[in-house]
């Protein structure tokens, strides 16, 4: 058994594969490769530091240590976009392509048959993860990107050129356990997901109705009718009866 070495993993995966008609996968698959290419020499990554497993639907790229990451992530933030709406503005709607796409690090060991270790594991995790199949299902974007906690917080966090940090969300592929924590690119701010509420005034306390001067002294009445009087002073109309 050989010694784990570090590693850059990229996975791409096509939106319903398993429903197109054979002549139609073919074509998709064609169109994914010809995309993976694009991203590669965008990322300035020769041929000879990448090792590509074909998965059908999809495709496991693994990239030698030397790769600049910060390179990859931002050649699939502009290249792919830009592929897949180039390419599905021309498709038949039976051919039309969207695109899941997710990037690991790690430390895995390179065998004949394939890639062994948890870094491995980990990236298909995130991929097929029911939260990156929503967001793509809900969000009509041609691509949806997550990369794993360790390269956000290797690459994403330290905002590179192109490399929008704010633009990425926090998720989850929480499908299985142990939990694979994750971060998922959109195309607006985590802080502008939702304006705060405007404030509703508060209106303005109405002033209390006057009410009538207090007698300066004695007792003073006005009016009409029939009272008992303690007291000195009298005005008006009265009948009083004194006790």
């Amino acid at each position: 058994m050989a010694d784990p070495v570090h590693k850059t993993l990229l996975v791409l995966d096509i939106e319903k594969f398993g429903p197109r008609q054979h002549i139609e996968q073919a074509e998709a698959q064609r169109v994914m490769y010809g995309f993976l290419e694009q991203v590669l020499a965008k990322a300035e990554i020769e041929q000879t530091s990448a090792r590509v497993e074909d998965r059908g639907d999809g495709v496991f790229v693994v990239l030698d240590a030397d790769v600049a990451k910060a390179k990859l992530i931002r050649s699939i933030l502009t290249e792919l976009p830009t592929a897949l709406y180039d390419y599905n503005r021309l498709a038949s709607d039976t051919a039309k392509i969207r695109m899941r796409a997710a990037v690991h690090a790690g430390d895995v060991e390179i065998t004949s048959r394939g890639v062994l270790g948890t870094p491995a594991i980990e990236v298909f995790r995130l991929l097929n993860s029911k939260k990156l199949y929503a967001q793509l299902e809900e969000s009509g974007e041609l691509l949806v990107f997550a990369v794993s906690e360790a390269v956000h917080h290797d690459v994403i966090l330290h905002d590179f050129s192109g490399i929008r940090a704010d633009h990425f969300h926090p998720i989850n592929a929480d499908d299985k356990e142990p939990r694979v924590a994750g971060w998922v690119y959109a195309t607006t701010p985590a802080e502008s997901a939702a304006p705060a509420p405007r404030a509703t005034p508060t209106p303005r306390p109405q002033a209390p109705a006057p009410q009538p001067p207090a007698p300066t002294s004695g007792n003073f009445f006005s009016g009409s009718g029939n009272i008992t009087f303690h007291g000195d002073n009298i005005a008006g109309n009265k009948t009083v009866n004194h006790e």
